[in-house]
């Protein structure tokens, strides 16, 4: 991973160890752990009204509404648990995503998600699944499972939609698809289900690469922005990011030996790029260029390549 420096904006990313130049890479590569220090402990005003609304426009009854309205004071306030966080988080989660249409199949324009059919040009998911197989020497029909497959988690329904998120479990989520696709290629490698499973696998992976992925509900505002005004729109246009994933080494990758830890160590590098991007849309008309959102969202794509690599080598596919 590229050592980042962002303490002042929000985050801090700390690299273990300095990383060496990708000519100097081949083959499997430790990467290398990162922290992520949340220095944004309570939602802004905006971002609480963000929720408010949302509850406010849902079909749940006035009293439904005002106790769970109670419940998020206590999570503002650190008055809860970890478990008891998580059991409103669930609750809420499903109400959030449908009235701001994330990650919603509602909506007929793929986002971070991508297609749930073969797309070679488009969808963020098709394209980090498709070319990791390609760079892992994976046969054509291998490689256009992968693709399709790779949007099909998106198709499963708001109720677990918190699963594709850092704090929702989506390191728990690759890590259980990628031992799936593990027994099924060991006992036959050439075995199509294995590879549904390992496209699976990757999409939790890639969707920690999204900042978005790692941060709580109440920052989602510029969430459909970012991944479908942006990364989607300029895939082959304008940045054109589908190119820094065909031009990224394929001689090198990150070793996978947990794919949980891995989701987790790109979830940080990921998650400390939030606050800079973020404040960028918020502040700037202009910040499609902005150099360092460039590169920040040109980093996070190739770590999610490389990472999906790791899946191929670990689950044993070839």
């Amino acid at each position: 991973m590229k050592p980042k420096s962002l303490s002042g904006i929000g985050a801090v990313f700390v690299p273990a160890v300095s990383a060496s130049t990708n000519e100097e890479r081949y083959g499997p590569v430790e990467p290398e752990p990162a922290e992520f220090v949340d220095v944004h402990p309570t939602p802004s005003l905006e971002e609480r009204n963000y929720i408010i609304v949302a509850i406010e426009s849902s079909n749940l009854s006035e009293d439904e509404k005002d106790a769970l309205l109670i419940d998020l004071e206590q999570i503002w306030s650190s008055d809860l648990s970890g478990p008891e966080r998580n059991i409103i988080l669930s609750q809420l989660a499903p109400i959030v995503f449908s009235y701001y249409n994330i990650d919603s199949n509602s909506n007929p324009t793929p986002s971070w998600s991508g297609y749930v059919r073969y797309y070679s040009d488009v969808g963020t998911h098709n394209l980090l699944a498709e070319i990791a197989g390609q760079n892992m020497g994976l046969s054509s029909w291998k490689c256009r499972i992968l693709n399709e497959q790779s949007a099909v988690p998106d198709d499963w329904g708001l109720l677990q939609m918190p699963t594709h998120y850092s704090w929702g479990g989506a390191g728990s989520k690759a890590k259980d698809y990628a031992n799936q696709a593990k027994v099924l290629l060991s006992e036959d490698p050439e075995d199509p289900e294995g590879y549904e499973k390992l496209s699976w696998a990757m999409h939790f992976m890639s969707d920690v690469a999204n900042p978005w992925h790692t941060q709580q509900l109440w920052a989602q505002g510029n969430h459909v922005t970012y991944e479908q005004d942006y990364v989607l729109d300029e895939m082959v246009d304008g940045h054109n990011f589908k190119q820094v994933l065909v031009d990224s080494p394929s001689y090198w990758w990150y070793r996978v030996t947990d794919p949980e830890a891995s989701a987790s160590n790109l979830a940080a590098l990921s998650s400390g790029y939030f606050y800079y991007v973020d404040d960028k849309i918020n502040h700037d008309s202009d910040w499609k260029n902005d150099s360092t959102v460039v590169e920040y969202t040109k980093d996070v794509l190739e770590e999610a390549l490389h990472y999906n690599m790791g899946l191929v080598k670990y689950v044993g596919a070839y």
